[in-house]
Parts: C-alpha cells; sequence; structure tokens
C-alpha cells in the first residue's frame, strides 16, 4: 500500500544519509538538499493520487471532489497532532522546494560552521608509538577520546523570495525565520521521520477503513441469508 510514497521516501532517506557525510562542500550540500526536498515532495504527491486512485471510479467531477477530500482530511487529521515544531518544519520545508522550482532565487541561506565532537582516539599504526600512546592511556595521562572539528551546515530562509506565493506561506517563512538558524542535519532527519509518520497514517487509516467495508459486506450478506431463510421458512 503507497508504494510510492514508501519509494520515495526511501529516496529522501538516500539523500539524508549523503548529507550526514563529513566535510561536504557547500554545492554538494545544495545538491543533496534540493534532491531531498524534490523526493519529499513527491511524497505527498504520491499519495495524494493514490487516494484518488483509489476513491474515483469514474471521472465524474463530484467524486473528484470526493477523492481531494478524502486525503485532506487524512492528511488533516495527522497534521493536527504534530508538534507545533514539527507542523512548521514540514510545511516550511515542503514550501521551501515550491520556492525553489518556480522562483529565481535560492529560498534558504546556507552557513558553515566547525562544531567540535568527541571521537574515540586514533591510534597509531606504529608499534612503537602504539606502546607508547597505550602505556599514557592506561595511566590516565592521555583520554580515550579526542576532539575534532566538524564542518557542519545551519540554514535560515529568506523571505525575500517567497515572490508570488500566499500571504500565508510569507507569514510561515517569517514565523519559521524567528526561530533563528536551524542544523541542516537536525531538519532533514526530522523531515525523513515525518514523512515516515504521515505516510503511516495513511496505511492505518485505509486499512481500518478496508476493514470497515469488509464487515460491512459480511453483515449485508448476512442479512440478505437471513431474510431469505426467513422466507423460505
Amino acid at each position: 500500500m503507497f508504494e510510492k510514497a514508501q519509494r520515495k521516501v526511501q529516496e529522501v532517506e538516500f539523500f539524508v544519509r549523503h548529507l550526514h557525510s563529513d566535510r561536504l562542500a557547500p554545492e554538494h550540500v545544495e545538491f543533496y538538499w534540493s534532491a531531498m526536498l524534490n523526493a519529499a515532495k513527491t511524497v505527498v504527491y504520491a499519495l495524494r493520487v493514490e487516494i484518488d486512485s483509489k476513491r474515483q471510479q469514474t471521472n465524474r467531477r463530484r467524486e473528484k471532489k470526493e477523492s481531494k477530500d478524502a486525503y485532506s482530511l487524512q492528511f488533516d487529521s495527522w497534521h493536527k497532532n504534530l508538534a507545533s515544531d514539527d507542523a512548521d518544519l514540514f510545511d516550511v520545508l515542503q514550501e521551501v522546494r515550491d520556492v525553489e522550482v518556480h522562483e529565481i532565487d535560492a529560498s534558504v541561506a546556507f552557513v558553515p560552521s566547525m562544531e567540535e565532537q568527541r571521537i574515540p582516539r586514533r591510534l597509531s599504526s606504529d608499534p612503537h608509538l602504539l606502546a607508547v600512546q597505550a602505556s599514557y592511556m592506561a595511566m590516565g595521562t592521555l583520554s580515550y577520546e579526542e576532539t575534532i572539528g566538524v564542518l557542519r551546515y545551519h540554514f535560515q530562509v529568506k523571505i525575500g523570495n517567497t515572490g508570488r506565493r500566499a500571504p500565508k506561506v510569507r507569514a510561515l517563512f517569517e514565523k519559521f525565520r524567528t526561530g533563528g538558524q536551524r542544523a541542516v542535519l537536525d531538519a532533514c532527519d526530522r523531515y525523513a521521520k515525518l514523512l515516515r509518520s504521515v505516510i503511516a497514517h495513511f496505511v492505518e487509516t485505509c486499512q481500518r477503513y478496508r476493514d470497515f467495508l469488509g464487515l460491512l459486506v459480511s453483515y449485508r450478506a448476512s442479512s440478505v441469508h437471513h431474510t431469505a431463510s426467513s422466507k423460505n421458512g
């Protein structure tokens, strides 16, 4: 169920894993970021299309409207239960992709920074130096970990590049900016989890609907059989 959406969220996670690579050049961050945004947008499109295909038996306008309403009802029931920060992040990144595609300038600015990270101490391949390291570490003179500098990126949305977008999109960007710069990796990790979450919600909702229809069909069949038996009796 929702195989295309499932496949696309795997693409999102693929690009997020690449964003976790060490010492990415700024242009590579932008490449993976853009690819991630496009795949994430397709997740939502795929959900909408599959709901449409499940509900739409003919091309009549009324049924098209019903299928769109069915998608909106499911999506809204998921979205309204999100924490405020998660809801804003999801909405902003969905809109950032649209601004990137439909406007001239970039919708975000990336800010690189060096952050300290503790890792297991790298040991020498030279046996003599390794023995010295081991001795110092055993005495407590040398710690088992070392601190290294890791290049990380933050991003900030640009208000001026919402262009012809709806006023509510501009308001969304302004609200998001008040939180300051966001860590790219944290935002992408959370975004991927949210996409997994919305798919799971759609799967669960559709499964409940199927189960309900199954019970309804069984009930009707049982009623028909009971009525026929009563008449024959």
